[in-house]
């Protein structure tokens, strides 16, 4: 069993589920369980101990992460999608007066949130450490070379 189907008892999957999204065992199994009284902490114990149930939380929480993965790709790629968007000519749409909706006669998009939501994940995948890595790699070779070059530069001047 590798935990990709769900399983046969609905309330054992509904269970895993609560789990795999970060549910303590014995709040899901209270939800599960809501006449469950007293027992419920051996219940969760027991239940979150089968076999099946653990191969079907881990299958669900590798699903889950697989889905959030964002890298750099994903940032660009959303990058150039509000681009594209800012240039589309999107018509501002406004009550006609007569339960419809009419042009405006504007055009708007406001990039703000989704660009806000692009740095944040920007931020979130190292997109910046990647940058600032890359400069000063550069920042110090320049350095290296000038200091190099004053130096051959005073010699120089030294022997003439």
């Amino acid at each position: 069993m590798d935990g990709s189907k769900p399983l046969k008892n609905s309330k054992h999957e509904s269970f895993a589920k609560l789990v795999a999204a970060g549910a303590a065992v014995v709040n899901a199994y209270r939800e599960i369980y809501p006449n469950c009284n007293g027992s419920a902490y051996n219940s969760a114990a027991r239940l979150s101990k089968k076999d099946d149930i653990v191969i079907r939380i881990d299958y669900i929480k590798s699903e889950s992460a697989n889905e959030a993965i964002v890298d750099i790709a994903y940032v660009i790629k959303g990058f150039k999608r509000v681009a594209e968007r800012c240039q589309q000519a999107e018509p501002v749409m406004m009550p006609d007066g007569e339960g419809g909706l009419k042009d405006s006669g504007e055009y708007k998009f406001d990039s703000s949130g989704a660009n806000k939501a692009l740095d944040s994940l920007a931020k979130h995948v190292g997109a910046y450490e990647a940058d600032k890595e890359k400069d000063t790699v550069v920042r110090h070779e320049v350095v290296m070379f000038t200091a190099k070059t004053a130096k051959e530069l005073a010699e120089a001047r030294k022997s003439e």
